[in-house]
């Protein structure tokens, strides 16, 4: 567990890193980490990058958000659990496809 008055997010700095994003891009304040979510985050630090985790909670904000329905999935557990990487890799493909077609948007 990170030192952090002794309870709140668990994890690294990545961890960290990942619920900093996921604050400031929704406008939470989340200070805990479910333990599942930082053993994923723990698992994956260093194959992601924090500008990367950004693009990937503000797709699903983008995604997810226009419902009630699905902005209660716009949570640490959901964005940070099981299935973070097929998130973060859904992203950057997006990411990626849009890039590819850039040199036709002149």
């Amino acid at each position: 567990m990170c030192k952090r008055t002794g309870w709140g997010v668990r994890g690294g700095s990545f961890a960290l890193s990942c619920l900093a994003a996921l604050n400031d891009v929704m406008g939470t304040s989340y200070t805990v980490l479910p333990k599942s979510a930082a053993v994923v985050l723990a698992q994956c630090a260093g194959r992601y990058t924090e500008a990367e985790v950004r693009s990937m909670v503000a797709a699903k904000r983008d995604e997810w958000g226009g419902s009630a329905k699905t902005r209660k999935w716009l949570t640490p557990s959901t964005l940070f659990g099981e299935r973070f990487e097929g998130y973060m890799e859904t992203s950057r493909a997006v990411t990626c496809d849009d890039d590819d077609f850039s040199q036709f948007d002149r």
